[in-house]
């Protein structure tokens, strides 16, 4: 049994140090940096080199999962070509690296349920492995869209400042996107990748991808609504000033909803911890009384029983003074 435990704890820390190892270096490789172009990222090299699709292989997707992912993947930032192929990569050794490690640790043991607890151990760690590369990108990828959203109803104010002066809405997305750097990164960046791809084909273009890659609704109605604007001429400023009230809007909406189901969160810890204090200081006193008056009882009956017992046992008769005490017959 205790060897199963010494396993146990020595799979456990070998595989948080592998996935916390693994969580820092995706993290370095994959950290936003919105000052850059597109094109270093472009020109980032794969993960593992030539490896890396085949390494990517070794456990491949289920059908249909490729678009899936390769949407998750640009939600969650990852823009550059190669990122659907390290995600791939990453997954397959996060997968297979705890499964083979079992395994050859296995072979030094000698008894049956040792080998049974490691390859265990290294089932459970690779469906681990299996599926915190999902769980990361997601998770990211919310993560970025609640920056975004917090930060759009200031970009399209300063867009419409913008157009306002004179400004085009080309340059104007050049400029927001340079002064948002140091206050809203992520906006930035998304914004100044936009202007670059309407330099190489359109702006009705670049705001089309600019949906596909947040995949909010409010950055989509923002894009349809700036590419309407420009196709028929319209008041773009009216129009951006007008969604960025509604998103404001929203915004406040969205986080009175959050603080409401915040009461209802608190009642698990108010019921676990505060009721039972006070459940102590309002019943205890009570308790303790009535403890204290069935001790009481409980001792005057005691001695209520024992008077009794006293009254009922039987008391030997005293003999009479004179009565001949010699047995009868003798004289």
């Amino acid at each position: 049994m205790m060897q199963s435990v010494i396993l146990g704890a020595l799979f456990l820390t070998a595989t948080l140090a592998g996935l916390t190892v693994t969580r820092l270096v995706m993290a370095w490789l994959f950290r936003p940096r919105p000052e850059v172009a597109e094109a270093e990222e472009t020109a980032r090299r794969p993960l593992f080199g030539g490896l890396t699709d085949a390494i990517g292989a070794l456990v491949p997707l289920r059908a249909g999962a490729h678009e899936g992912v390769r949407k998750a993947l640009l939600k969650a930032g990852f823009y550059h070509p190669s990122a659907f192929a390290d995600y791939r990569a990453v997954r397959s050794l996060l997968t297979l690296f705890p499964l083979f490690f079992s395994l050859e640790l296995a072979l030094l043991w000698d008894g049956r349920g040792a080998i049974l607890w490691t390859v265990g151990y290294g089932l459970l760690a690779s469906m681990i492995g299996l599926s915190l590369p999902a769980l990361y990108v997601r998770r990211r990828g919310e993560r970025r869209s609640r920056q975004i959203k917090r930060a759009l109803p200031l970009g399209l104010d300063l867009l419409s400042l913008c157009l306002t002066a004179g400004v085009n809405l080309l340059d104007a997305f050049a400029h927001v996107g340079r002064q948002l750097r140091a206050t809203h990164p992520v906006l930035a960046g998304e914004m100044l990748l936009t202007h670059r791809q309407a330099e190489l084909r359109s702006l009705g273009h670049a705001l089309m991808r600019l949906a596909d890659r947040v995949q909010t609704p409010d950055v989509s109605t923002v894009a349809y609504t700036l590419t309407q604007a420009e196709e028929l001429g319209t008041n773009t400023s009216a129009a951006l000033l007008e969604l960025s009230s509604t998103i404001r809007t929203t915004l406040r909406q969205d986080a009175e909803a959050m603080a409401n189901r915040t009461s209802f969160w608190m009642l698990f810890p108010t019921t676990g911890c505060l009721y039972v204090a006070a459940a102590i200081m309002l019943i205890g006193p009570g308790a303790l009384q009535l403890i204290r008056d069935g001790a009481n009882i409980q001792k005057t009956i005691s001695e209520s029983q024992s008077l009794i017992d006293q009254a009922n046992r039987p008391v030997p008769l005293p003999t009479p003074p004179g009565l001949n005490s010699a047995p009868l017959g003798r004289k």
